[in-house]
């Protein structure tokens, strides 16, 4: 993630904003991380486990997730925790970074079927996994 100018200007996604929440207020970490997984944070779910870590094993802060990252990663943080707006969007984001998963899954599933019946494999086959 870059910081804002007109040449990189680009719109906030949902889970950088809910992990820039997370990192400005850790008791919306604890509050809704029963309902998150590390896969709904495309390109940060390596940030997601680190605040699991740092949670688990001292309690959240911005500080204490800092020290975990690399040199490299702290203005990462810094440019996330400016994304948060407010923590009434949080369900709001929730819902949107599931359903953006769920779309994704569903599109990587239909490709898979696609090639599978390109392919020539058995039509019945192919149902049958698509039911398990």
């Amino acid at each position: 993630m870059k910081s804002y100018t007109e040449d990189n200007a680009r719109e906030t996604q949902p889970h950088e904003e809910l992990l820039g929440g997370f990192l400005s207020d850790p008791t919306l970490f604890e509050a809704n991380r029963h309902v998150l997984t590390a896969d709904l944070f495309q390109g940060y779910d390596w940030l997601y486990r680190l605040m699991q870590q740092v949670h688990d094993k001292e309690g959240l802060t911005f500080k204490g997730t800092a020290k975990q990252c690399k040199t490299k990663q702290i203005q990462i943080l810094h440019e996330l925790r400016k994304t948060f707006f407010n923590e009434n969007r949080v369900p709001m984001l929730i819902r949107q970074v599931k359903k953006e998963r769920l779309a994704e899954s569903i599109t990587n599933l239909a490709h898979e079927t696609f090639v599978k019946v390109r392919d020539g494999e058995d039509s019945d086959e192919i149902l049958r996994d698509l039911q398990h």
